[in-house]
């Protein structure tokens, strides 16, 4: 039979009030403190990825070039443009 392989770990240290913390979200969630830490991890991987994305397109919103190679290859795509108002 194959021995199942535990994933490595390691400690980290955080004071007490964020670990009360981690122990009421896991509590709450019925899951594990490292469960409670993934996922705030991935949340926290994704609002950045947002961040960063508004920031980059803000920037080619401010190029008029850019924009419109842009907006004419959405068109070409979608068939709208990326400034279409929807009612």
């Amino acid at each position: 039979m194959a021995k199942k392989e535990t994933p490595s770990s390691t400690t980290i240290r955080v004071d007490s009030g964020t670990h009360d913390r981690l122990m009421a979200l896991s509590e709450e969630l019925n899951t594990s403190i490292v469960d409670v830490v993934r996922r705030a991890l991935h949340e926290l991987e994704q609002s950045r990825f947002i961040d960063q994305v508004v920031v980059d397109f803000e920037a080619l919103r401010n190029d008029p070039v850019a924009w419109k190679t842009y907006s004419d290859d959405f068109a070409a795509i979608d068939g709208v443009t990326p400034d279409a108002k929807f009612a």
